[in-house]
């Protein structure tokens, strides 16, 4: 690890911290360094309580006595393991953009493990199950989070700290209005129950139009009344005082501005992130032509900005806007129903547009371009309100696909569920994007070895897709294929069997003999083959798949590898142990010309050779292939990763 000290501590909150340090020492007692095994400190509170401050406070206060210092925006589950990716590099283990997120966990836990002089903060917990797996409790280092979720499994300390104490609050609200009466000053921080985002909302309201408190009061009862009465629509209730202050503010701001009110209704949408003027102000063309009308002729989004800004429902720095979650949460609540879906629907169509068009640099380490929080948020809440389009379902996949690929199976699994109920919900449950859905699924309950749930999924789409396309068609043959592909995992060989040489002879019909789709079908077959105990008849349809993979991607291309890791397995199993192991060194050669120097796959690739030597009696040989794998695993994936563990057992064998 590096010398200096690992901290991505953000820049400090907006608001002057007043108060609250009961909270500060409370934790700091609970947190103080050299403690044994300290439980998490859940800082829960309502929107707008100021529990990001108080983190921010902590954090800022004694960071300096730690080596590691990382804060997590955790509004959106689906983004947080992939942010421990930076923390990962920072440590200096191996990270790229298509490093698995599952082995990147397992090395940072094991560090966490062996370390102790660290804090994790997690800021905005929607999901407490996110956080579950992702908290290593039997350790000596600290964790804070923060949350406006009552229930919270029993793996934490809550720390409930609700609003400022009254004397703290007033002194907050003083602040921001210096030339009113103290007790005019007590009735509206009583009125606003001394939430500090409410305060601030007052403040803005009254400085603005320069009118007396009670002269507020009056719009803002009027509000809170409405608000105490309407149900909640998201995962926590916003407090109805935040709602309130809020609605008063909005109404005014947005009598004479409709630019502001659309950029505010459609930012609500989004995650609590900063969001780039340049997407707002072209928010016309981004959206399908029967959403147009929810947006201005004459939208003028940095002059709304600034106005919002002014008010003090969102920061604006002319560069890019952001909204407290709060706030965003009461806007959504505020809006009619149909107004609501049509607003997540204009959401996730401009968010998608903007990934999709913008070509914007991806973030090197974690793959994700700059606005997948935004649009994730998009489509998480266009899907909870039925919204009409495409969109969201497509930004669900990809971020599925994704995770998928890179190993946050569980985050994967939730994301492409929230896509199935969005399309049955809207097309059915027989339509054929409902077979996509069960199939991307099905992939990842077979990955998390939940076989028996995995196969039934599949089955259904295969049913589907049969009853669309027939049974001879080349969608067909890739549900066979995946199918078979669940079975061969279960250890069913023969029904493997035929759904490969099936989905083989469809694709063959379809593309010809050649084509690479049938290659990969032949490939699928030659494996289970090989399990079946038929090396003979598995290496001719092995030799043909890479005769054809070859001519089509080349000879040292990464996409032929699966086939000649499953080709060097059945020559191992035929004692063909020379011809096995020229293909595990052309295996390497490959990966060592296209792969970073000590990428975990090449301590695979040198684990296979050295397995081979060993087989041919060459145990020096298959010592220094093993010591090298070793070497690499240990550095990047750590000691306690399954394919560390098998390289020891290999060693262990010699």
């Amino acid at each position: 690890m590096k010398n200096k000290q690992i901290n991505n501590l953000p820049a400090a909150p907006a608001d002057n911290f007043i108060g609250r340090e009961i909270w500060i020492q409370r934790m700091r007692k609970a947190l103080y360094p050299g403690r044994p095994v300290t439980l998490p400190q859940i800082i829960n509170a309502p929107d707008g309580a100021g529990k990001t401050a108080l983190a921010y406070e902590y954090a800022a206060r004694y960071g300096g006595e730690y080596e590691i210092v990382w804060w997590i925006d955790a509004h959106e589950p689906a983004l947080i393991k992939p942010s421990f990716l930076k923390l990962a590099s920072e440590l200096e283990f191996f990270v790229d953009n298509h490093t698995n997120l599952k082995d990147v966990m397992i090395a940072i836990d094991s560090y966490f493990k062996k370390n102790t002089n660290w804090l994790l903060i997690f800021d905005g917990v929607t999901n407490s199950e996110s956080l579950r797996q992702l908290i290593p409790l039997k350790t000596r280092g600290h964790i804070i989070g923060t949350t406006a979720i009552r229930e919270w499994p029993n793996i934490a300390e809550m720390n409930d700290i609700d609003v400022p104490e009254r004397v703290d609050a007033r002194a907050i609200l003083k602040g921001m209005l210096p030339g009113v009466a103290e007790t005019l000053l007590h009735d509206l921080c009583d009125r606003l129950v001394y939430l500090p985002l409410a305060m601030k909302l007052a403040a803005g309201f009254i400085n603005e139009k320069n009118i007396p408190p009670e002269q507020y009061l009056e719009a803002y009862n009027r509000n809170l009344f409405r608000a105490m009465n309407r149900d909640s629509l998201l995962s926590h209730r916003t407090h109805p005082a935040l709602a309130a202050a809020c609605e008063t503010t909005c109404a005014e701001i947005m009598r004479n501005n409709s630019s502001a009110q659309s950029i505010i209704n459609f930012c609500s949408f989004l995650a609590p992130q900063d969001i780039p003027l340049d997407l707002l102000s072209s928010l016309r063309d981004r959206v399908p032509p029967t959403m147009k009308k929810l947006f201005p002729d004459d939208l003028d989004a940095e002059a709304a900005a600034r106005e919002l800004d002014r008010w003090g429902l969102a920061a604006f720095d002319g560069a890019s806007i952001r909204f407290h979650s709060g706030i965003q949460n009461a806007v959504i609540e505020s809006l009619a129903d149909g107004d609501r879906a049509a607003w997540a629907a204009a959401s996730a169509a401009a968010l998608y547009k903007a990934i999709s068009d913008d070509g914007t640099e991806k973030d090197p380490l974690t793959g994700f371009d700059p606005l997948t929080a935004h649009a994730l948020s998009a489509a998480r809440h266009a899907a909870a309100f039925d919204a009409p389009g495409s969109a969201a379902v497509d930004i669900l996949n990809n971020t599925g696909e994704y995770l998928y690929i890179r190993g946050d199976l569980a985050e994967a699994l939730s994301v492409f569920q929230t896509a199935l109920d969005l399309d049955e919900r809207t097309l059915g449950g027989d339509h054929p994007n409902i077979a996509v859905h069960l199939n991307n699924i099905g992939s990842v309950l077979s990955a998390r070895g939940e076989f028996d749930e995995a196969r039934d999924v599949l089955e259904r789409a295969l049913e589907i897709d049969m009853g669309v396309f027939g049974d001879n068609h080349t969608t067909v043959a890739t549900d066979l294929n995946t199918l078979g592909g669940i079975l061969f995992d279960m250890g069913y060989y023969e029904a493997a069997r035929r759904n490969f040489r099936q989905a083989m002879n469809i694709d063959r019909a379809n593309y010809g003999a050649r084509h690479p789709v049938t290659a990969s079908r032949m490939k699928n077959l030659g494996a289970v083959l090989h399990e079946l105990g038929d090396n003979i008849a598995a290496r001719t349809y092995l030799e043909d798949a890479l005769e054809i993979e070859t001519g089509e991607f080349g000879p040292d291309s990464p996409r032929i590898i699966v086939c000649l890791n499953y080709l060097a397995s059945v020559y191992q199993a035929l004692d063909m142990f020379e011809k096995a192991r020229d293909i595990y060194i052309r295996v390497l050669a490959i990966d060592e010309a296209s792969l970073a120097p000590n990428h975990p796959d090449i301590g695979i690739g040198l684990n296979n050779l050295g397995a081979v030597l060993r087989a041919m009696g060459d145990k020096n040989g298959a010592r220094e292939q093993f010591d090298r794998a070793l070497d690499i695993c240990l550095a990047q994936l750590g000691r306690d990763h399954p394919n560390t563990l098998l390289i020891k057992e290999n060693i262990d064998s010699l």
